[in-house]
């Protein structure tokens, strides 16, 4: 099958308009459904060439839930941003990662413990005051 061509098993007559987002092979068994002693049998069955059918598949069912739909939500741009955050920084995980790890710079931790607890005595102070309505 080459570009703008329909995959060998698409019938028209016994299927309708295509959906690229489908299947059009002889279904095979779930793995999930795979017995310990057949998995080898069953990767044997696997090609790479089947690889970018599978990702244009997936790319199209997740365009067609998300994307499509005339009220979509935020939902796909949160998705596309979060995939490019996880794709950045993992390219850039060897540079920055020395960074993060340099043994010359003192370790500083994330949370000022005392801050926080300060604050979480005055926290509870302005709550008990308003439950009493009285003023400290």
């Amino acid at each position: 099958m080459g570009f703008g061509e329909y995959p060998v098993d698409y019938n028209p007559k016994v299927h309708g308009p295509f959906d690229p987002a489908r299947f059009y092979g002889k279904p095979d068994t779930p793995f999930g459904q795979v017995k310990l002693g057949e998995v080898g049998s069953w990767l044997g069955r696997r090609s790479v060439s089947g690889l970018p059918g599978a990702m244009s598949r997936a790319f199209w069912r997740w365009q067609h839930k998300y994307v499509l739909p005339k009220k979509t939500g935020f939902a796909p741009f949160g998705q596309l941003m979060v995939g490019c955050m996880i794709f950045f920084y993992a390219i850039n995980y060897g540079k920055t990662g020395k960074v993060l790890r340099s043994p010359q710079e003192p370790q500083v931790p994330l949370v000022n413990v005392e801050l926080l607890l300060v604050s979480l005595q005055v926290l509870s102070v302005e709550a008990h005051c308003y439950h009493h309505r009285w003023t400290p």
